[in-house]
C-alpha cells in the first residue's frame, strides 16, 4: 500500500486498485486437505480413544503414538498451517496501467525500484501530470532520489515525529540530571 499511497502523491490523477490474485484450484484444493487433515490429526491426538471405542475399532498404532506424543501433533499442525498458506500464496506484486503491464514480480522475482516504477508511470502516461516533490528538498517517506539514481531510505513521517518527541524527552531528562 506504500506504493500506491507514494504513487498518488505524485500522480494526483492516477485512479489506483488494488486485487489480489486468486491461487489455481488445485491448490486452493490442496490446501482444503491439508486443514482437513490438520483437524483430524489433532481430533485423534487428543479423543482418539473415545472415537475407536465409539466405534467398537481397536485403535491403531499410529493413533496410540498420536496420543502418547501430543507435542508432534501440534507441531504438524503449524507446519500444516505452513503448508496451506505456501499453497495459496501467489507471491504476485502486478503493476499495470490502463492494461500496459509495467511490472511484474512473477516474472522479474522482486518489487520494483519506487523511482524506476516513476520513471515506467511517466514514459507510459506522458500525458499524466506529475506533481512536484516535496517542498524545501525536504524528505518525507521512504523513497527519496539521491542523484546518480541512489536511494536513501527515510522513515514514515509519523515515526519521524515520534522519534523527535523520544529525542526531546531524553534532552530533557539529561537536563534534569545536573
Amino acid at each position: 500500500m506504500e506504493y500506491s499511497y507514494y504513487l498518488k502523491q505524485r500522480f494526483p490523477a492516477l485512479q489506483i486498485t488494488a486485487e489480489v490474485q486468486v491461487a489455481p484450484v488445485q491448490n486452493r484444493m490442496a490446501a482444503t486437505a491439508v486443514g482437513y487433515a490438520q483437524i483430524a490429526g489433532f481430533v485423534v491426538s487428543f479423543f482418539g480413544d473415545a472415537i475407536f471405542q465409539a466405534l467398537s475399532m481397536p485403535v491403531p498404532d499410529w493413533a496410540k503414538y498420536a496420543q502418547e506424543n501430543k507435542g508432534t501433533a501440534v507441531m504438524l499442525f503449524f507446519v500444516g498451517n505452513m503448508v496451506s498458506n505456501s499453497l495459496t500464496q501467489t507471491g504476485a506484486f502486478e503493476v499495470y496501467l490502463g492494461g500496459q503491464l509495467l511490472h511484474s514480480k512473477i516474472k522479474t522475482g522482486g518489487v520494483p525500484d519506487f523511482n524506476s516504477l516513476l520513471a515506467k508511470v511517466q514514459a507510459a502516461n506522458p500525458e499524466l501530470e506529475m506533481a512536484a516533490p516535496p517542498q524545501g528538498g525536504q524528505k518525507q517517506g521512504r523513497f527519496v532520489n539521491q542523484g546518480g539514481g541512489q536511494q536513501q531510505q527515510q522513515q514514515h513521517p509519523k515515526v519521524q515525529k515520534h522519534q523527535q518527541r523520544h529525542y526531546a524527552q531524553e534532552e530533557d531528562d539529561e537536563d534534569d540530571e545536573f
